[in-house]
């Protein structure tokens, strides 16, 4: 169960209703029947790097001599700010601005679609999941179908969704994954307090 709320989590981390109006600007001088097989290629490289730190996971955070709850509670402050951020966006877009040329690799699979919070979320789901690694990676996968579905689905049919119907979805998002993180943080905080360090 904790796995699958990793996944829910990664699945917001991912934030397709976000990063759409992101993918639409930086691919508007891609021809317009080209942008999907842009985003589908994109997103089989970030789940590519998913794959590769949901793999090294768990040793990598054994080698820091951090275990899961330091994680857990890191994770939760970093998915505040991220957050914050989806419920209060910045005026100028951030990586929102229009590319030349078609992108490759920056900036939409790194760090659009595989930034560090969504690598950190995979880092914890592969330290939590360390008994059963198999349902860990199901989750993880699952989680980037969904996003990926979405937002190439999104692409084709952008310019049919209002751009306040988009802000709606990234906030409401935001909101549920502000509260996710301070379920992580407790949750973190929780373990400190039961387990003896």
């Amino acid at each position: 169960m904790q796995v699958l709320s990793l996944a829910i989590t990664l699945f917001f981390v991912l934030d397709p209703f976000g990063n759409l109006p992101v993918v639409l600007s930086l691919l508007s001088k891609v021809e317009p029947e080209h942008r999907w097989k842009v985003v589908a290629r994109e997103s089989f490289i970030a789940l590519g790097l998913l794959v590769l730190f949901y793999a090294v996971g768990a040793r990598f955070i054994g080698l820091l001599g951090v275990d899961s709850s330091d994680l857990t509670i890191c994770g939760g402050v970093v998915l505040g700010i991220i957050a914050l951020r989806m419920v209060f966006p910045d005026e100028n877009g951030g990586v929102a601005r229009e590319a030349e040329v078609e992108p490759f690799i920056v900036p939409l699979a790194i760090p659009l679609m595989a930034g560090p919070s969504a690598l950190a979320t995979v880092m914890i789901m592969s330290a939590q999941s360390e008994a059963n690694p198999l349902v860990g990676m199901g989750m993880m996968t699952l989680a980037w179908l969904v996003s990926a579905i979405l937002l190439v689905g999104g692409v084709r049919v952008g310019h049919f969704i209002p751009p306040r119907l988009m802000e709606a979805f990234e906030r409401l998002s935001g909101l549920l994954l502000a509260v996710i993180s301070v379920h992580m943080v407790m949750t973190g905080i929780r373990a400190y307090l039961v387990v003896p360090a």
